[in-house]
């Protein structure tokens, strides 16, 4: 019987732009213009896997509280 590894809880620029789907480029951008956090450890850069779910439901929940501005007021 093979045993599943949990998945790291960190990540790299291109395991965020898979998770999040979107390009490597823009996982940049977000972390230069400090839209989403990370860490440098050496030369590498890493990511909280949690703290990008959060950044991700923060936007669903923004969107369902938003109102709709194609309805009649």
């Amino acid at each position: 019987m093979m045993t599943q590894e949990a998945p790291s809880p960190y990540l790299t620029t291109v395991e965020a732009a898979a998770l999040l789907l979107v390009s490597r480029r823009t996982i940049q951008n977000w972390t230069r213009d400090g839209v989403i956090p990370s860490a440098k450890l050496g030369r590498r850069r890493l990511y909280l896997r949690a703290a990008l779910v959060a950044y991700v439901q923060g936007l669903s929940d923004a969107s369902l509280a938003r109102p709709d501005p194609h309805t009649a007021a």
